[in-house]
């Protein structure tokens, strides 16, 4: 039969334990995009940061896709935004369902997502030719001012490989540059930074 101390020490242990499983739980739901399901723009300076580290120990090439949906404004405008967040929240779903190992996805903000890809530049176009074509072919399934509809999206996607002494802002706004290049040169389509 146990002691009083014995059953107390029990009773704090348990505690202690859900108590840091409620945590772990927390600290999730602050780093995960609600909309999406994806990691957020936070979980993702953190990684930057950790990847940046890394690299100035082990040589490893890492890849940043910067990723706008194209002409999501109109979206929002001919059916809603409700029906905007819905094919947001797809993409996501999508982006979530192909991503290989050693890849992670970010919502950014907005419509606008991340890619932080463990890989050389081949594989980094790679698997953001294959989130391009993905999202490309879907037909998103929506309700709509006008009832039921079909929405399809395409993605601008900018790609810029980590340097050794750069920074993770200047890997972020490489990438966000090729993303800009490839909205202008007429969308749908990944550019790889210089």
């Amino acid at each position: 039969m146990k002691t009083f101390l014995e059953l107390e020490i029990s009773h704090l242990q348990k505690e202690i334990k859900e108590l840091n499983e409620e945590r772990s739980k927390l600290y999730l739901e602050t780093m995960t995009d609600d909309l999406t399901g994806l990691l957020n723009a936070r979980a993702m300076k953190m990684a930057l940061a950790y990847r940046l580290n890394k690299l100035r120990s082990v040589k490893r090439a890492t890849g940043l896709i910067f990723i706008d949906v194209d002409q999501f404004k109109q979206v929002n405008e001919r059916h809603g935004h409700l029906v905007g967040s819905h094919v947001l929240s797809q993409v996501g779903a999508l982006i979530r369902s192909f991503l290989p190992e050693g890849t992670l996805g970010y919502r950014f903000g907005g419509d606008e997502f991340v890619l932080l890809v463990d890989g050389d530049v081949l594989h980094t176009q790679q698997v953001g030719e294959m989130v391009r074509s993905l999202v490309e072919s879907h037909i998103f399934k929506v309700k709509g001012f006008r009832g039921d509809d079909k929405v399809s999206v395409t993605l601008s996607l900018g790609l810029s490989m980590l340097h050794e002494s750069e920074t993770a802002d200047s890997l972020v706004e490489r990438a966000n540059k090729a993303m800009f290049e490839a909205k202008r040169a007429s969308r749908n389509r990944l550019v790889i930074a210089a």
